[in-house]
């Protein structure tokens, strides 16, 4: 092999090389701006998340309980109603709406990650 063909040869790889470190480079940088828009994406939903609101009726008509994606909790009886129907079992229904506004907002936030 001539110098010349040598230097040719080591000029190809060379071309070759550099070639492949732009094409990663490029790959990177769009890695990156992906990456970053994802995060953008996510940090939007947490603050839209922590304005909204769960809210499950207590069962029969008793008024409702209502979570908050921030971690409010608030509950709303209808005091004639509760007072005339079954008292000892208004604890349990309190907490069975409270599961299902939880659940609620469970799911409203596994759907929109997923």
């Amino acid at each position: 092999m001539t110098s010349s063909q040598e230097a040719g040869s080591s000029r190809g790889r060379y071309d070759a090389l550099r070639a492949e470190l732009i094409s990663a480079a490029l790959q990177t940088e769009r890695l990156v701006e992906a990456s970053e828009d994802l995060l953008a994406d996510r940090e939007r939903f947490r603050e839209e998340f922590r304005s909204r609101s769960f809210t499950a009726q207590i069962s029969p008509g008793l008024g409702s309980v209502t979570v908050s994606g921030d971690g409010g909790l608030s509950i709303e009886l209808r005091h004639a109603k509760a007072a005339a129907s079954d008292v000892a079992r208004l604890g349990e229904r309190i907490l069975a709406a409270l599961a299902e506004a939880e659940q609620e907002m469970l799911t409203a936030a596994h759907g929109r990650l997923q």
